[in-house]
């Protein structure tokens, strides 16, 4: 998950005219599970298994041996990715403040101060969003609402009928 804040004022001089807000980083965003069991400090762009793992949540490789199937209720926990930022009277008192989004792995909703922002399905779009009107002097809330990626795939096969259940012949 990539994120920034892109501030254009008028087209024809956005180079020279563009404030940035880089808002990956680590130790500006925090993570926590849906049923708040596991929370820590999180590093964007980044993954919940490496978060976990930072914060001492996790003690072994997901990756080696037969971990995955140990580890796998992180794939169906709900995981909340949030982060403060600050709006300066500068952008502000702007227009138009494009938050772009990279790389959102996979199903999840992105708020900003409480208000609904994104709808995202798909890790491979980016997007970009006007978000001025969400955005208030000062103080402000990034949330990033992930679904567990199994329960949404059980809930979209049922919607289609279909199994994930292996074969039984």
């Amino acid at each position: 998950m990539k994120i920034s804040l892109l501030l254009f004022l008028l087209f024809p001089y956005v180079l020279s005219k563009t404030i940035r807000v880089d808002l990956n980083g680590s130790n500006q965003w925090m993570f926590r599970s849906g049923n708040g069991n596991s929370s820590g400090m999180a590093t964007v762009p980044g993954d919940i298994y490496a978060d976990l793992q930072a914060a001492g949540i996790l003690d072994v490789d997901p990756l080696s041996g037969q971990n995955g199937v140990k580890l796998k209720w992180i794939g169906r926990t709900n995981w909340v990715y949030e982060r403060k930022f600050n709006v300066d009277q500068a952008m502000f008192s702007k227009n138009v403040v494009l938050l772009v989004i990279r790389g959102l792995d996979t199903v999840c909703n992105v708020y900003i101060n409480d208000e609904f922002v994104l709808a995202n399905e798909n890790q491979f779009h980016e997007h970009v969003i006007n978000v001025r009107r969400y955005l208030q002097l000062g103080n402000n809330k990034l949330v990033v609402d992930f679904t567990a990626p199994v329960g949404y795939a059980y809930q979209k096969a049922r919607t289609y009928e279909v199994s994930l259940e292996k074969n039984q012949t």
